[in-house]
């Protein structure tokens, strides 16, 4: 078990490394990434009475230009966790030796 306890501490070092790798080979679709989901929390927020006094029509432009950037964003945010997913796996493989 304390092989197996190596082996799965070394793997996740491994996955730690490449997701690091990615970050700083792709800053910027982790970027969007990151605004795509944060801009979907603040939508799916309840408005509420004084943002509608304060903010009016200006609130609901403001929406219709956000929810079109993340519906724009989405699909390659997808892309680029797919494929995040297949590299982190092939180069866990290979260096497993399952390749």
């Amino acid at each position: 078990t304390n092989q197996m306890k190596e082996h799965a501490r070394e793997q996740g070092e491994r996955a730690k490394g490449e997701f690091q790798r990615l970050l700083q080979d792709n800053p910027l679709a982790i970027g969007a990434m990151t605004l795509a989901i944060g801009t979907a929390i603040g939508l799916s927020l309840p408005r509420s009475e004084k943002e509608d006094q304060w903010l009016g029509e200006t609130r609901d432009r403001l929406f219709e230009e956000a929810k079109e950037t993340v519906q724009g964003i989405i699909p390659k945010a997808k892309e680029f966790a797919g494929e995040f997913q297949q590299a982190a796996g092939d180069s866990l493989r290979e260096k497993a030796g399952m390749r």
